[in-house]
């Protein structure tokens, strides 16, 4: 049975790729956005969708303001320190763009057309998949950007259960890689990030620990950055994938 829900609220969703001073690219938006479903509404425990019906332009994103965390100048600055997403755990394109490759002289692929962040060899070896570790999962769809380099990224996410508006039911975190508070959980992070680095490192790689306290937030986050070279010399996804659940065991 379908259920039509009207929801008296206005929602931003912010898309990537537009130019807000060029009408067609505007309308371009526009209709991407009205045939999004927005999915990951939390109703008794249960994920619904819902559907857009109508989309207007309310401005471009802060984030792309200059000089702001997420605009090419921002990206530059902040991968010196950190590592920046380029891929999300579906594969799809995070926070790259043609202006920030080409800054960087970085190669890059398309995706139906448009822009994406890795070639087609380097996308070979990201997957909507994980391999197992001492604190769930590895979710190997992550890629990220750091000091002028891509990597692979297979990021491990330890949830906590006292977040002050935790959006979603306890019973869907599952058993794995769960703790009661954020304190529990740091405690975890710090810990198997701490027993990662060194084997990483020797890979030529790195590992970053991200702690996430904002109101609605619910879990800690392990980066593991891996070398695309280490992954071209085993020769196939498989082998990969299974060479990572052995280094991440």
């Amino acid at each position: 049975m379908e259920i039509a829900i009207q929801v008296i609220k206005c929602y931003t969703v912010e898309t990537e790729g537009g130019d807000t001073t060029d009408p067609a690219s505007v309308k371009a938006q526009i209709a991407q956005v009205e045939k999004m479903p927005i999915t990951e509404i939390e109703f008794e425990g249960s994920l619904i969708s819902m559907t857009t019906e109508h989309a207007e332009v309310v401005g471009p994103s802060d984030e792309d303001a200059p000089g702001s965390d997420y605009s090419v100048e921002g990206i530059i600055r902040r991968q010196e320190t950190e590592a920046i997403y380029l891929t999300n755990g579906c594969c799809e394109n995070a926070h790259g763009s043609e202006a920030l490759f080409n800054r960087l002289k970085l190669d890059y692929g398309n995706f139906q057309g448009e822009f994406y962040p890795l070639t087609d060899a380097e996308v070979s070896y990201i997957s909507e998949d994980g391999v197992p570790t001492p604190e769930g999962q590895a979710a190997m769809g992550y890629s990220g950007l750091h000091k002028g380099k891509k990597w692979l990224m297979p990021s491990i996410e330890v949830c906590f259960l006292d977040s002050v508006e935790r959006p979603f039911s306890e019973k869907s975190y599952g058993t794995e890689g769960v703790y009661k508070t954020t304190h529990e959980a740091k405690d975890k992070v710090d810990a198997l990030a701490a027993q990662y680095r060194p084997r990483i490192e020797a890979l030529g790689g790195h590992v970053f620990t991200f702690y996430d306290y904002g109101p609605s937030s619910d879990r800690h986050t392990i980066q593991i950055l891996i070398p695309f070279e280490a992954a071209f010399k085993l020769g196939s996804y498989d082998k990969y994938k299974t060479w990572l659940s052995e280094l991440l065991a």
